[in-house]
């Protein structure tokens, strides 16, 4: 469990709403699956083992991340729910382009409180980063604040400048596979919530073709 860490602060960072404060209670279960409860409040001790219960987890990994003007604020805190204690706690905020750097400092970190021995291979997936690019995350993270507010019913004052924050994040890095997924989710949620029309559909695969993949392209078409 202790080495799926790493993955799952990425997660806890990078899958929500950016702007605005939140936090997201991450537990890794017993037989290695996950589990995600977002609230808006830090939680208390009895709230993380509710989550704890839920998801059969000992472990929680809880994180806030804001952005800022010009900085990143990420507090990220392990708690352990068999022995009711916090193992980990840390805030930090750093410019874009030291992020990668002082998460990965966060990451070593728990493991160390951990005390937890990990083999090179264990070590190089639990720094392995979604992207490599600061710019594209950043560009993703802007896009996302709209994508997690969609699926939650708000929708954005302009799509078509959020659809460019994508597009910008793939252009830096065309591999950046979160983003592109975000991306067509952002799309998908738009057809649901009957913010696109069919004209304004084919325009969105048309314009943004270089960053949509040719199998989304034609399930949409067919969808339509």
């Amino acid at each position: 469990m202790p080495r799926l860490i790493g993955a799952e602060l990425e997660r806890a960072a990078e899958m929500h709403n950016v702007r605005s404060k939140f936090l997201s209670s991450r537990g890794t279960a017993v037989d290695g699956t996950a589990g995600l409860v977002a609230t808006l409040e830090l939680p208390s001790p009895s709230d993380l083992e509710t989550t704890a219960r839920m998801y059969g987890a000992d472990l929680i990994v809880s994180g806030r991340f804001g952005l800022g003007e010009r900085n990143l604020v990420l507090e990220v805190r392990l708690y352990d729910v068999r022995g009711r204690h916090e193992i980990f706690a840390k805030r930090f905020e750093t410019y874009p382009s030291y992020y990668f750097d002082a998460v990965e400092e966060v990451k070593i970190q728990i493991v160390q409180a951990l005390g937890v021995e990990l083999n090179d291979e264990e070590r190089v997936l639990l720094l392995r980063r979604s992207t490599e690019s600061w710019q594209s995350l950043l560009y993703y993270l802007l896009a996302e604040d709209d994508r997690y507010a969609l699926s939650l019913g708000i929708a954005p004052v302009n799509p078509y400048g959020t659809l460019d924050l994508f597009r910008e994040a793939l252009t830096i890095d065309p591999e950046f596979t979160l983003a592109s997924q975000s991306l067509q989710h952002f799309i998908l949620l738009l057809i649901e919530q009957d913010l696109l029309d069919l004209t304004e559909l084919y325009a969105i695969l048309q314009d943004y073709s270089e960053v949509l993949s040719g199998e989304f392209q034609s399930a949409l078409k067919e969808l339509h």
